[in-house]
């Protein structure tokens, strides 16, 4: 009879916790729901220039480079 009080007890204690962490999540997501969070594209980390930028960015570091 104790085991089974034990198990009914941790068993509302996790329910509980579930639902605890069902609305903290809910209150902090900002409008978006983790379906269109996991839909979106990564972020690149360091993104790229454009391309006009692409050759500027070779010039500069041609003149910027020190030689020996």
């Amino acid at each position: 009879m104790n085991v089974i009080l034990l198990t009914v007890f941790v068993g509302l204690i996790l329910v509980a916790l579930a639902v605890a962490l069902f609305f903290y999540t809910s209150a902090t997501s900002r409008g978006r729901s983790p379906e269109q969070d996991s839909l979106m594209p990564l972020e690149d980390e360091f993104p790229s220039a454009p391309q006009s930028c692409q050759r500027c960015l070779r010039e500069l570091d041609a003149q910027t480079t020190f030689k020996r």
